[in-house]
């Protein structure tokens, strides 16, 4: 049964109750808050009227944390085997986003403009 929800030195915990005393599982094995680190993300834009999708480039998404090895924020001089073990090292699964956009794609509303009907 899980009894609470905390964070403790940017470590996500679940206490659980499996007996009379609570016990702590670690969510994360890394000291950082991964919801917030650098990611990349896919954007797969779906135009509703004519059927077609358009896949944008990939994106990386920057944060603002000194600790991730792809931050802006992450200091020069931060190097191997210290940044092995105090930072952030990978980008998470990319975020997949598909909108559904209620028009024509750009080459369907082209082609419909060529021949007269916008």
């Amino acid at each position: 049964m899980i009894h609470k929800k905390g964070t403790n030195y940017g470590l996500r915990f679940l206490y659980l109750s499996v007996s009379s005393q609570p016990h702590i599982i670690s969510l994360f094995s890394h000291p950082v808050d991964i919801f917030k680190m650098c990611r990349r993300r896919h954007v797969r834009n779906v135009y509703l009227r004519c059927g077609h999708t358009i896949n944008l480039p990939e994106q990386i998404v920057r944060c603002e944390e000194s600790n991730c090895k792809f931050s802006l924020f992450h200091p020069q001089d931060c190097k191997p085997p210290t940044c092995l073990r105090s930072c952030w090292q990978y980008l998470r699964y990319p975020e997949q986003y598909s909108p559904n956009i209620s028009r024509h794609c750009p080459s369907c509303y082209r082609q419909m403009q060529r021949l007269g009907h916008y």
